[in-house]
């Protein structure tokens, strides 16, 4: 995907075009998109996105325990996500801390 193609997307979201026509005037998927103005919107904000890992579930459905690196010797933490997600250990996952919450990240992919 181009430069130009990614500021479209952004002007049309910023003039309040639906992702419908945002998809239809750009011939790019509306997921692809979405994806797009997720990713610019969490540079501009300075989030630090991180490549993690999921381990396992907690008793709470909306957390799950996740490690950054290498399982032995990485570092883990908790992540919140959605609970209806299809989070299988072991898959990859993109999170950004969650401000004032130690050892707290939200998934962002």
């Amino acid at each position: 995907m181009t430069e130009e193609q990614e500021d479209e997307i952004m002007n049309l979201r910023e003039e309040g075009v639906s992702w419908k026509e945002v998809a239809e005037r750009t011939g790019i998927p509306r997921s692809t998109c979405q994806g797009v103005v997720k990713r610019l919107t969490s540079r501009a904000t300075g989030l630090e996105v991180r490549d993690a890992r999921i381990l396992k579930p907690c008793p709470n459905p909306r957390i799950l325990m996740i490690y950054f690196g290498d399982r032995k010797d990485g570092e883990y933490a908790k992540m919140v996500t959605k609970h209806w997600l299809n989070n299988r250990p072991g898959a990859r996952v993109k999170v950004a801390k969650v401000e004032g919450e130690d050892g707290l990240y939200r998934r962002i992919d």
